[in-house]
């Protein structure tokens, strides 16, 4: 089974210029998913899973400039992961006020890291992922077209 996700995270309370090409997708305790479906990612010139396709690279210019823009006034998420029978990876950066204040993480717990550091306050048993839904959709074009958590 694959699992495919690229997208930013923010707080609701927020309202940080976001380009009309980002759909957002309201999440559980006042967050929002910004996923970076294959249109925005075109359109913004992201490339696709850059962190997990080619570990080791540097983050794109467009994705942290994009990132930037979006922490002006607080907290912004980046987040992505692949991947297809349980092998994978995923990684996680996190900025605020137009900085990054945690570095590129790739690990196996790189999403909830940066969660975390976002305030996402566990649910239960549930880690952060899971408790904004996380798991929902399997792709995150499907995300885009859900218009809603």
């Amino acid at each position: 089974m694959a699992y495919v996700i690229q997208a930013f995270i923010i707080r609701a309370s927020r309202s940080p210029v976001v380009p009309s090409v980002l759909k957002p997708v309201r999440m559980p305790q006042r967050y929002i998913l910004l996923p970076l479906t294959e249109t925005a990612r075109g359109a913004l010139a992201i490339p696709s899973l850059p962190l997990t396709d080619e570990p080791g690279q540097p983050l794109p210019t467009a994705l942290a400039d994009l990132a930037a823009a979006l922490s002006v006034d607080g907290f912004a998420a980046y987040i992505e992961a692949e991947l297809f029978g349980g092998v994978g990876s995923q990684a996680s950066a996190v900025w605020r006020g137009g900085r990054m204040v945690q570095p590129v993480t790739r690990s196996a717990d790189a999403i909830n890291l940066a969660l975390s550091a976002l305030g996402v306050q566990k649910a239960g048993d549930e880690d952060e992922f899971s408790t904004l839904g996380l798991g929902r959709f399997r792709f995150t074009d499907e995300w885009g077209a859900s218009g809603r958590a």
